[in-house]
């Protein structure tokens, strides 16, 4: 923890990637660096159906799907308001601040 210029204790926000960078800078082992840098590379904050979530493992829809376990039969994934073909989610990258919409159908009537 830093003091900010006011001298109060400041926290630094690890989900900022210019916080994230400045306290990487900040450990002293080569070794702890290369760590944070990495592990920090894969941790992305996603709008998932209106709500922040911070994804572990997934650097596109496909590993998402797989992270959130969507197991619908059928369902769709929009990013960014464009509904995405199944078949280019593995090519889709996601990045920090994607908005994703996942919907499934539901069967039913009278």
């Amino acid at each position: 923890m830093t003091e900010s210029p006011r001298g109060q204790p400041f926290e630094p926000d690890l989900g900022n990637s210019s916080d994230r960078e400045a306290y990487c800078d900040r450990v002293p082992s080569l070794e702890l660096r290369f760590f944070f840098a990495n592990f920090w590379r894969f941790l992305v904050i996603l709008n998932i159906n209106g709500e922040d979530r911070e994804t572990k493992l997934s650097q596109n829809l496909e590993e998402l799907v797989q992270e959130l376990e969507i197991n619908a039969p059928h369902f769709a994934v929009a990013l960014n308001y464009q509904v995405i073909p199944k078949s280019l989610y593995d090519s889709t990258a996601l990045k920090e601040g994607d908005k994703i919409e996942i919907v499934h159908a539901v069967g039913g009537g009278t």
